[in-house]
C-alpha cells in the first residue's frame, strides 16, 4: 500500500484528518504513516485516478460538503421548530381542558359538602368588582387604571391563559374603543402566541400620555393640601409621584413638605432631622401630626357646640298695657306688688321712708328720709306726646267722668 497523500505546502495528511488538523513538521514527511479514512473518502478528495487535487479543487469540495451539512442541519433545526409548536399547543389544549375540569370539580364540590357551617363562605364565593368600561375618551378612565383593575380582577383566577384575559380585556372597550377592539380581534385574538402584554402595549400606544413624567412633575408643584386631610394629601401624591422615577427622595420630600398647610409644616420643625430623612419617614411624621390636628380640631367644635344651662329669671307678671292678666296684677299687688329696687334675690327689702335695708315702709319707725321712695318709670317720652291745653273742669265735666266710671265698673 502506497503511504498516504499530503499535501506539499502544508504537511496535511489529507485522507487521515479531513479536519486538516496540521501535523508537525518531523511528521509531514515521513513515509511509514497510513490512511484513516475509507476509500470512499479518499476519492472525495482525491481524483478518481488517486492523483491528489489542486488548491482550488481542494477548496471547492470542503465547501461543497460544508454547505450540505449546514442545509442538513437547518432543515433539522426547522423539523424540531414545527414539532415543538405543536406540542405547545398541544399543551395548552390539555391545560385548558384540566382547568375546565377543576372547575367543575370545585362546583361539584361545593353543593355536595355536608355539615358546612351556616353564614360561613368558602374561598372561591369572595369575588373582586370588575373593572370599569374603558371607551378611550377625555373625562372617562385612563388606560393604566383601567389595566390595573384587570390585573386585580385577574389575580382570584391565576391559571386564566392569555387568550383569555385578552377577550376578558377586549369585552370591556366600548364607544371610541369598541372600534379599535373589534380589529384587534380579527388580527390577534386567534393567534396562541398574541400575549396580554402585547395587547397592554398596544392600548398603551393608542390612549398612553405621550409625557406622563412631565405631566406629573407639574401636577405635584401645584398639588396643596388645602382644606383636605393629610391622608388624602398623601394619598394624591403618592399617585402622582409613581410616574415620576427620575425625581430623587430629596426632590420629591421638598415638594411634599410644601403642599403641606402651614400648621403642619410648623409640626414638622420641631421634628428631628433623623425621623424625616426619608419621603417615607416624613410621611410617617405628618400623618401622625395631622391625625392630632385634627382631633384638636373636633374638640374645639365639640366645646363651642356645648349646651350650658342658664339659671331662671325671676318670674315676674306683666301689666295690664303689655298684655297681661288683670287678676295676675290683683295678685301681685295682694303679695305685696312688685319686688322694690334693692331687693337681691329675696334676701332683703328697701324702705321707701327712710331707705334702709331690711324692713317696709307700712313697718318703718324711722323719720322719714326725702328721696327715698321708688323711681316713677318713664315709659312715653315727652317729645313724643303732646301736652293739652290746661282747661278747668266743669261740674258737667266731673258728671260725665263719674259716669263712665259707674259705666266701667258694671262692665268689669
Amino acid at each position: 500500500m502506497s503511504p498516504a497523500p499530503r499535501n506539499p505546502m502544508t504537511g496535511i495528511d489529507l485522507a487521515g484528518d479531513l479536519s486538516l488538523t496540521p501535523r508537525p513538521a518531523s511528521a509531514a514527511h515521513s513515509d511509514n504513516s497510513t490512511p484513516t479514512r475509507p476509500q470512499s473518502v479518499v476519492h472525495a478528495i482525491f481524483g478518481p485516478t488517486g492523483e491528489p487535487l489542486t488548491h482550488e479543487s481542494f477548496s471547492v469540495a470542503i465547501s461543497d460538503a460544508m454547505e450540505r451539512v449546514k442545509a442538513e442541519m437547518q432543515e433539522e433545526i426547522r423539523q424540531l421548530k414545527l414539532s415543538l409548536r405543536i406540542q405547545q399547543a398541544e399543551f395548552q389544549e390539555v391545560k385548558e381542558d384540566n382547568e375546565v375540569l377543576r372547575r367543575q370539580l370545585l362546583q361539584t364540590s361545593n353543593t355536595t359538602t355536608v355539615g358546612t357551617v351556616p353564614g360561613t363562605q368558602s374561598s372561591s364565593s369572595l369575588k373582586i368588582a370588575k373593572p370599569s368600561e374603558f371607551t378611550g375618551e377625555k373625562g372617562s378612565i385612563d388606560v393604566d387604571t383601567f389595566h390595573l383593575q384587570c390585573d386585580l380582577y385577574f389575580s382570584q383566577y391565576p391559571s386564566a391563559t392569555d387568550k383569555q384575559k385578552n377577550s376578558f380585556i377586549l369585552s370591556f372597550c366600548k364607544g371610541t374603543a369598541a372600534k379599535w377592539a373589534e380589529t384587534s380581534i380579527k388580527e390577534n385574538l386567534a393567534n396562541p402566541y398574541f400575549t396580554t402584554l402585547a395587547l397592554k402595549g398596544q392600548m398603551v400606544a393608542m390612549w398612553g400620555e405621550a409625557n406622563k413624567e412631565e405631566k406629573a412633575a407639574r401636577e405635584l408643584d401645584a398639588l396643596k393640601q388645602s382644606t383636605s386631610t393629610v391622608a388624602e394629601y398623601t394619598s394624591a401624591f403618592r399617585q402622582k409621584c409613581a410616574h415620576c422615577a427620575n425625581f430623587s427622595d430629596y426632590d420629591l420630600r421638598r415638594r411634599y413638605r410644601m403642599g403641606l398647610q402651614q400648621r403642619v409644616r410648623d409640626q414638622l420643625a420641631h421634628v428631628s432631622p433623623k425621623n424625616k430623612d426619608t419621603l417615607d419617614k416624613l410621611v410617617t411624621q405628618a400623618l401622625e401630626i395631622g391625625q392630632n390636628l385634627e382631633e384638636l380640631d373636633a374638640e374645639k367644635k365639640y366645646s363651642s357646640n356645648r349646651w350650658t344651662p342658664r339659671a331662671a329669671a325671676p318670674y315676674a307678671p306683666k301689666t295690664v298695657s303689655q298684655g297681661g292678666d288683670m287678676m295676675d296684677v290683683d295678685k301681685s299687688k295682694s303679695s305685696g306688688g312688685p319686688r322694690p329696687q334693692g331687693q337681691q334675690g329675696g334676701q332683703g327689702f328697701k324702705c321707701y321712708r327712710c331707705g334702709q335695708m331690711g324692713h317696709m315702709a307700712r313697718n318703718c319707725t324711722n323719720a322719714e328720709v326725702p328721696g327715698s321712695g321708688p323711681r316713677k318709670p318713664t315709659t312715653i317720652k315727652a317729645a313724643e306726646v303732646e301736652a293739652p291745653a290746661y282747661k278747668p273742669m266743669t261740674k258737667e265735666d266731673i258728671k260725665a267722668m263719674f259716669e263712665e266710671f259707674s259705666k266701667g265698673r258694671k262692665d268689669f
